[in-house]
């Protein structure tokens, strides 16, 4: 019965000119649930879609995961049991996993989309209920700031499955969730365009030089911003203090390092800014949770 909410028109086989398409191998999810990070928020696949004419998706059981669809261009119409509507450019959807739906492009301006699949128990906290089954426009502000987020989000799929890897982008899209749902209530002005920018380029800076000293005023000077609201944004988008935040990605990246190098401790801790090895253990064991030698001997496991 629920078929006859949906269209007879066939499906339209993906390929669009500048697409990017990445999907997580399911046997590959199956190993990764021991994490808790991943057991939060993983992402399971995600694309970019420009002027996709003829796009469409159909799903009369739902879809194993929660789809998110951000439509930066064009048109489309999303189709749920009994109900449909549009989306338009600058609007975001939500399908939540298991309800059948039917998604497509206008053939006359055909939608421009980036989209992810996600699954965790952190789920309802990111994207709350009333929020979903329904577009929701999104802020050119918040545009400028999530769009380079799904860049970073597809570079790290397209690197490879390692753990690493789906931290980086399930982070990523937690970042993304959070920007736009999350602050879906507050007014569109929080911060200027050029503010976006300008902490936009300083995370970018960030990831870039984690191998060498950072200096908070360093990125108060380069991201033109006073150190106390340098702090006060970042604190606010990240939830950490610029430092604390430095810390964190430089941890993350020796995770990086350690699964997928054998290179000794001494050097990783090197190729991650910190001179002094014991340091680096006692700053690894305090954010991660467990020894740099042992969360190497970890990966046996997996």
């Amino acid at each position: 019965m629920l078929n006859n909410d949906f269209s007879n028109k066939p499906e339209y086989p993906h390929g669009f000119l500048g697409e990017k398409l990445y999907v997580v191998p399911r046997d590959r999810l199956k190993k990764l649930k021991a994490n808790p990070v991943l057991t939060a928020l993983l992402v399971t696949d995600a694309g970019y879609f420009p002027k996709a004419k003829y796009h469409l998706r159909r799903r009369p059981s739902g879809c194993d995961e929660n789809i998110v669809i951000l439509c930066t261009g064009g048109i489309g119409t999303i189709t749920i049991p009994s109900r449909s509507f549009s989306l338009t450019a600058p609007e975001v959807v939500v399908i939540p996993k298991g309800i059948p739906h039917e998604y497509k492009s206008s053939l006359d301006n055909p939608w421009t989309i980036y989209w992810f699949h996600v699954v965790g128990d952190f789920i309802p906290i990111y994207i709350p209920s009333f929020l979903t089954c329904r577009s929701i426009t999104v802020s050119q502000d918040r545009i400028i700031l999530v769009l380079p987020v799904f860049e970073h989000l597809f570079l790290q799929l397209s690197q490879g499955n390692t753990e690493y890897n789906l931290i980086a982008a399930s982070s990523a899209a937690a970042f993304i969730l959070a920007s736009i749902f999350l602050n879906n209530e507050r007014g569109s002005d929080v911060f200027s365009s050029g503010t976006y920018r300008a902490l936009q380029n300083v995370l970018v800076y960030i990831q870039d030089h984690l191998d060498s000293p950072i200096s908070l005023e360093d990125l108060s000077a380069r991201s033109k911003l006073s150190i106390s609201r340098l702090s006060q944004l970042f604190h606010q988008v990240t939830g950490y203090s610029p430092m604390q935040f430095v810390q964190h990605q430089r941890m993350q990246k020796a995770c990086y390092y350690l699964e997928s190098t054998d290179e000794p401790i001494n050097r990783i801790a090197e190729l991650v800014g910190i001179d002094d090895q014991f340091y680096f253990s006692r700053l690894f064991h305090k954010i991660i949770g467990v020894s740099p030698r042992d969360f190497r001997n970890r990966k046996n496991s997996y």
